[in-house]
């Protein structure tokens, strides 16, 4: 869809039909998706709102530590919407969704891959899981810091599958860990 010519094309979803319209213009362009929908959700991690419509979704890591507002550092050009359409780019490049009242438009590099679904929100996040496989969990350690590291069958600090070494306590000093 998204190449070096206009394009448009049509697609049903189950709260009607939406109408996408690519205009090109050089190494970007403009995808417009005109739809029925009164909420959109998605792209990745955000702190403005849930609910995307009437605001604007950049696409681009940035590094920021407090009041993120419309920054973000994990991205996520993939949103749905409350009456059954998604759409994810395929790309590592900026993005930029602007979800207005009756269409979204999205700046999207040419030849950026874009995968429409069709569905209920579950059936939508399943499909969009399925482009990447199923997510790996991390070690039980890594996100309960009440295990002691080293534990017998656990990989961690001081220890391992042999290690008899327990870390029951760790002091952060001015020079590191100390115990």
């Amino acid at each position: 869809l998204c190449s070096g010519q206009a394009r448009s094309l049509e697609f049903p979803y189950p709260g009607g039909m939406a109408a996408l319209c690519w205009s090109p213009a050089g190494e970007r362009g403009e995808l417009t998706v005109s739809l029925h929908y009164d909420g959109a959700y998605g792209m990745g991690e955000k702190y403005n709102a849930v609910n995307q419509k009437g605001h604007t979704a950049v696409n681009e890591v940035e590094e920021k530590f407090c009041f993120q507002g419309e920054k973000t550092y994990c991205p996520a050009p993939f949103f749905w919407t409350n009456t059954g359409f998604g759409l994810y780019a395929a790309t590592d490049e900026r993005t930029s969704f602007r979800f207005g009242e009756k269409a979204v438009c999205a700046e999207l590099p040419v030849d950026c891959r874009v995968v429409l679904f069709s569905g209920m929100p579950g059936e939508i996040i399943r499909y969009y899981m399925d482009l990447f496989g199923p997510a790996k969990l991390p070690p039980k350690w890594a996100v309960d810091l009440r295990q002691p590291l080293g534990q017998p069958g656990e990989s961690g600090a001081g220890g391992g599958a042999g290690g008899g070494t327990r870390l029951s306590s760790l002091r952060l000093g001015g020079r590191g860990v100390e115990r």
